[in-house]
């Protein structure tokens, strides 16, 4: 039998699991390579990302999950296959950092708040997990032999070895019904490692979405590449020689859009992103579309994030579909999503977005963690 990630799509074929674990390890790999971190945070990371992107399906294993793929099962009880995959993670001879267990447990569910539900609502099914653990057992075989060509794939032979199944199990810390309560297995992971723990989830999480979706990382943008159409003016030049924190006040069509990319020229990482903010969508499209023209060979790399974004890409799609308007909705579509994901070098977007995501991190590290 050939494991299955996904049941068939539209095109009538299924994934098979070895094959999008790889397509996931390959991905994770990329991103790593791309975040702007020294290089020796960068390889530390790496490891464990590589190690979490290899483990975080391996529960779908379970004959009763592959059945559902199968389409001869409806359910699977409300299981999670997530569960499966971190508590075989347990049963490792090579030791797994709890980073990485955190990071599959919790890369397809919220990390756990205030509120009293069980994770995997386990509450309603008290036999839940040690049922899961009994149907484990008929097929690991089957597992024992993906996970050993997966670590041959990834050139990990030390983490090839297997504790008996007695051991693929996880403490009821990870699955307790109250999992912010004292001695919790979440809040036991020390002070210094959530970060760590929390970065690491949300870097599988966009692993596992762009490798979903058959997606290539599009090129780095290093911002000098901007294009100017004329010979920088002298305030534009003392923003492209500011290092630092700059405030620029200019009147409309002086060239401020210029003065900001020289700006970004001089201020920008190894791996450094773009974010270009602006407050209204008829501003956000245009500007947009301008930093496509003004990076002509990497115009994929230039994102847009705002909600009604498909809209604005949608017009742009219809010049590379003429007469295919359903394929041009799809592809806007498509690419408005990966706005959201850790894809485009440079986005232009609302203040509000940014905002979004960087307190509702916050908001959940602190509510988990307080």
């Amino acid at each position: 039998m050939t494991l299955l990630a996904k049941s068939a799509g539209s095109d009538g074929k299924p994934e098979y699991l070895l094959d999008h674990t790889m397509a996931v390890v390959r991905m994770a790999r990329d991103l790593c390579d791309r975040l702007p971190l020294p290089l020796e945070a960068r390889i530390e990371l790496r490891g464990q990302l590589e190690l979490a992107a290899a483990l975080h399906d391996v529960g779908k294993a379970a004959p009763g999950f592959q059945r559902v793929l199968l389409g001869e099962q409806h359910d699977w009880h409300g299981w999670r296959h997530e569960a499966l995959s971190a508590g075989f993670a347990s049963a490792l001879k090579c030791a797994v950092p709890e980073e990485v267990t955190f990071a599959v447990l919790f890369h397809h569910k919220e990390i756990p708040g205030d509120t009293p539900r069980g994770m995997f609502f386990f509450s309603d099914q008290p036999e839940g997990w040690p049922r899961m653990l009994r149907e484990w057992r008929e097929s690991e075989t089957l597992a024992r032999e993906f996970w050993s060509q997966v670590c041959r794939e990834i050139g990990r032979a030390e983490c090839m070895d297997v504790n008996e199944v007695a051991h693929v199990n996880l403490g009821r810390g990870w699955l307790s019904d109250s999992p912010t309560s004292p001695g919790g297995q979440v809040n036991s992971i020390a002070l210094e490692k959530r970060y760590d723990a929390s970065r690491l989830r949300g870097l599988l999480i966009s692993a596992d979405h762009l490798a979903s979706a058959h997606q290539e990382l599009p090129a780095m943008v290093e911002t000098g590449e901007f294009r100017m159409k004329y010979t920088p003016r002298p305030f534009q030049c003392k923003a492209g020689c500011t290092v630092g924190h700059a405030i620029m006040r200019a009147p409309t069509g002086s060239g401020k859009t210029e003065a900001a990319m020289l700006w970004a020229a001089a201020n920008q990482v190894e791996n450094g992103r773009l974010f270009y903010v602006l407050p209204f969508t008829a501003a956000i499209n245009a500007m947009h579309t301008r930093l496509c023209d003004s990076f002509p060979t990497k115009r994929e790399s230039v994102g847009v994030l705002h909600g009604r974004a498909s809209h604005h890409l949608y017009s742009q799609m219809l010049l590379d579909y003429p007469n295919d308007p359903h394929r041009a909705q799809a592809e806007a579509k498509a690419r408005a999503r990966l706005a959201h994901e850790m894809y485009h070098p440079v986005r232009v977007c609302t203040p509000h977005q940014v905002l979004r995501h960087a307190l509702h991190v916050a908001c959940r590290i602190w509510h988990l963690w307080k």
